[in-house]
């Protein structure tokens, strides 16, 4: 067993870490687990049980044929693996990378309530972007978005997450997941429950009176929105949209760049 476990929200954040340690001799060096479940979305109640992550799965189903037809033919049942957290040595030292977007704190209030009896410690994102941004000129939203030497400045600033923060957290957690909502926002530094047409509005602003192709309404939508929001669940959203009449297309209803909309 290694002395050092670091849990990472997403692949594209999993892998800049892996990448950075097998680069570099750090003391911290260890396991790297993914938790590549985004749980600002979807139905998050009873995940320690089968029957729930699989009803969880169903959801996502139907939320990436929206984006991908072929889904369910490449891999759409690799669940998220719930149980390895529950079977970490308490003896390990569990490191969370986290950033200040939805998706990063609601697992955050997830994994503190699952490893209660752990000492957590965290690497905070948000606390280095004043540095960041006199450096670069804007802030970082994600992991995903740092480089290399970011994440080897990054990794010196590990702490241990003081106890009541944990049971924030925790305490938090068991609030999400008794509600029966699939959609989440990160606001005022907290994780709240909205109405699963939250985004609707604002795409129906980005659509014109004219055909536009449904790539750029995504990209509009996910840019002037102050939430870290995928592209696959905006689209659902947008052929939601289509369904009940409130926007037209031309094209084939398949991948965003296959079809154009416009606002009836």
């Amino acid at each position: 067993m290694k002395k050092y476990t670091h849990i990472v929200f997403g692949d594209s954040a999993t892998g800049l870490v892996r990448y950075y340690f097998s680069q570099h001799q750090h003391p911290l060096n260890g396991d790297v687990i993914c938790f590549g479940d985004d749980l600002s979305i979807g139905p998050i109640d009873n995940l320690d049980s089968l029957d729930g992550v699989t009803q969880r799965q169903k959801w996502l189903n139907t939320l990436y044929t929206a984006s991908f037809p072929d889904y369910l033919d490449h891999g759409s049942n690799n669940l998220q693996d719930y149980s390895q957290f529950g079977n970490i040595n308490e003896k390990s030292t569990v490191i969370i990378w986290h950033a200040r977007n939805v998706r990063d704190q609601t697992c955050l209030a997830y994994l503190c309530n699952k490893l209660n009896k752990h000492i957590l410690y965290e690497i905070d994102v948000h606390k280095y972007n004043d540095r960041f941004v006199n450096k670069n000129g804007y802030a970082l939203r994600s992991l995903a978005e740092c480089n290399i030497s970011v994440v080897g400045e990054l990794i010196e600033e590990y702490q241990i997450m003081h106890p009541s923060q944990k049971q924030l957290l925790s305490n938090q957690w068991i609030s999400l997941s008794q509600s029966d909502s699939s959609l989440r926002i990160f606001s005022k530094d907290k994780v709240k429950i909205v109405p699963i047409n939250y985004y609707d509005d604002e795409i129906l602003n980005h659509c014109t009176r004219d055909y536009i192709k449904a790539a750029k309404v995504i990209g509009l939508t996910m840019g002037n929105t102050n939430q870290l929001v995928s592209d696959t669940f905006i689209q659902w959203r947008l052929k939601y949209l289509v369904n009940i009449g409130d926007v037209d297309y031309t094209g084939e209803l398949l991948t965003m760049r296959d079809y154009k909309v416009k606002k009836v």
